[in-house]
C-alpha cells in the first residue's frame, strides 16, 4: 500500500505537467485518499459501486422522455434482472 500511496502523489504531483492544469480536476486529488480507503475497508473490490453503476446506466438507456418514469423503471428494471 505504502509504494502504491508514493506512485499516486507522485502522479497527482507531476498531472499538472503531463496533462495540463484543464484536466486536473478534484478526481485527480481524490486518488489520494484511496491508500487510506484500502488500509481501512480492504481491497478496493469489495465495495466498489461499479456494478450498481452499470445497472444504472444499462437501466436509464431503457427510459425515454419524462412522463411515467416509475412504471418505466420498474419495467427497466425487469427487463435488467431477466
Amino acid at each position: 500500500i505504502e509504494d502504491a500511496e508514493r506512485l499516486l502523489h507522485k502522479f497527482v504531483r507531476e498531472c499538472p505537467t503531463m496533462y495540463g492544469l484543464q484536466f486536473c480536476s478534484i478526481n485527480i486529488h481524490q486518488i489520494l485518499h484511496l491508500p487510506d480507503c484500502v488500509r481501512w475497508l480492504g481491497p478496493l473490490w469489495v465495495y466498489s459501486c461499479f456494478p450498481y453503476e452499470d445497472i444504472n446506466g444499462k437501466i436509464l438507456q431503457l427510459i425515454h422522455g419524462t412522463t411515467d418514469i416509475e412504471s418505466q423503471i420498474a419495467s427497466a428494471h425487469i427487463f435488467v434482472i431477466k
